[in-house]
């Protein structure tokens, strides 16, 4: 995140058409060696990896919306599959692109991270029920954020508040719920 901000060509604006064209053809004379292709097209690797992606990589295979129980229970024991294996988000270079491809690209990395991470992870941990935020919950949350004692709250580190008593909230879960704590108050 902190690479994005400073890269010198992260104020490049909206993509062209002539520089989708390009993309496409530097992806193509590359691969996937997102550096060269970004030195080409004068833009920061991962917006071009993003980019393609998100627009030209099997865009007609893809779903959007809401997931089908066939496709949690495949992203489930891909999951399972790989825990067996012993292979985890550190052990492969780029983690979730690999399981979006196991899932024959039918959804994407960001979607498959997060529906694991946000709700099948968290179901699993609980016995199979989907685990429901109580107001105990929003207490410790509170109490957690409060005893950081920090200046602003973009210096909260999410990972560190989750703990295993709390093993259902990942830190992304934890981010939201606190932004809609916010909200009631």
């Amino acid at each position: 995140h902190m690479q994005r901000i400073y890269h010198p060509m992260k104020n490049k604006g909206k993509w062209t058409g002539l520089e989708d064209m390009q993309l496409q053809q530097m992806v193509e004379e590359h691969r996937h060696k997102w550096g060269s292709v970004a030195q080409a097209l004068e833009r920061p690797p991962a917006e071009c990896r993003n980019r393609y992606i998100k627009c030209f990589a099997q865009k007609e295979a893809r779903c959007k919306g809401s997931w089908s129980p066939g496709e949690e229970s495949r992203l489930t024991q891909i999951m399972r599959d790989l825990d067996e294996e012993g292979k985890t988000t550190g052990t492969l270079n780029n983690f979730w692109e690999v399981v979006a491809g196991w899932m024959d690209n039918t959804r994407t990395a960001h979607q498959c991270h997060n529906k694991w991470n946000d709700l099948l992870y968290p179901k699993l941990q609980n016995s199979g029920k989907a685990p429901h935020w109580s107001h105990i919950d929003s207490y410790i949350l509170i109490q957690k954020v409060a005893s950081l004692e920090l200046d602003a709250e973009g210096d909260i580190n999410w990972s560190a508040l989750t703990d295993d008593a709390w093993k259902f909230w990942t830190p992304h879960k934890l981010q939201q719920r606190w932004a809609s704590l916010k909200k009631t108050v």
